[in-house]
């Protein structure tokens, strides 16, 4: 993607309006943070805060603020060779406003971009289409999110979901069952195990896997630490179970595995 022009936390006025009935030159991506009226099907219809929009080049479009401030942000930007492929299959929606439910990291995301297109260095337009890449892939999982059911995930429990799992990947004898997730939650166990799932791409259950096999490698291939211990560290406390699943996710038992990688050191 090559990035002509970006902007973050841009406020207008509650009379805000903007109409481009030829469209643009190059495409426009907004983060819409405040109530608005978009254009649909020839009316202007209310779109939630929390919403995202990509307009292709040429494609009318009208918009503007709704009883308040209209606050968005934004990039304008054209397409490279497979990038628009690369739109499709993170479930992105074209001409159209997508309601997400949150765009918290969506937005740090930009702001970081913003900070990287006024960088000088060389690399900038390598970094800037890794954050824009990064940005699309973070919107899809948004998308993913808004199909859990007929209510929309509300953002208390969008960030209390994030909040266990940032503690599952740094805290890897990480304990709490499901119940107690979903307590912490403040939604039924059912509920959170799918939408779990439908936010991260995989159960909760395979995160707490993950995260502690890969403490577990790491332990075996680069310190001594007897194989008992790391196993009460990745929050077992069954030796047994712990070398088993172990094998069952590496295909090498602990001590095969310290054997083969930690003579590489």
């Amino acid at each position: 993607m090559i990035v002509d022009y970006i902007g973050c936390q841009h406020k207008h006025p509650e009379d805000f309006h903007i109409d481009r009935p030829q469209g643009l030159e190059n495409h426009i991506l907004l983060l819409i943070k405040s109530p608005a009226l978009f254009s649909v099907n020839g009316a202007l219809v209310p779109v939630r805060k929390n919403s995202f929009v990509i307009y292709k080049a040429g494609v009318p479009h009208e918009y503007g603020a709704n009883k308040e401030p209209y606050i968005d942000d934004f990039i304008h930007f054209h397409f490279e060779e497979g990038d628009e492929e690369y739109f499709l299959s993170h479930n992105m929606v074209f001409n159209r406003p997508v309601y997400v439910g949150e765009l918290t990291e969506c937005s740090e995301i930009l702001r970081n971009m913003c900070f990287e297109f006024c960088t000088p260095d060389e690399d900038r337009a390598e970094a800037m289409n890794l954050y824009f890449r990064l940005l699309i892939l973070k919107l899809g999982r948004a998308v993913r999110g808004t199909s859990l059911n007929s209510s929309d995930l509300n953002s208390d429990h969008f960030h209390s979901l994030r909040a266990i799992r940032e503690k599952i990947f740094s805290t890897h004898a990480f304990r709490m069952t499901i119940d107690e997730m979903a307590r912490a939650a403040n939604v039924s166990r059912s509920y959170f195990q799918h939408s779990y799932k439908m936010l991260f791409g995989q159960s909760v259950r395979d995160d707490i896997l993950q995260s502690r096999m890969s403490h577990a490698k790491l332990l075996l291939s680069s310190t001594k630490i007897p194989v008992s211990a790391i196993s009460e560290q990745c929050g077992y406390n069954n030796d047994v179970h712990f070398m088993r699943q172990f094998k069952n996710y590496t295909g090498l038992t602990p001590t095969e595995y310290r054997k083969r990688y930690s003579d590489k050191k």
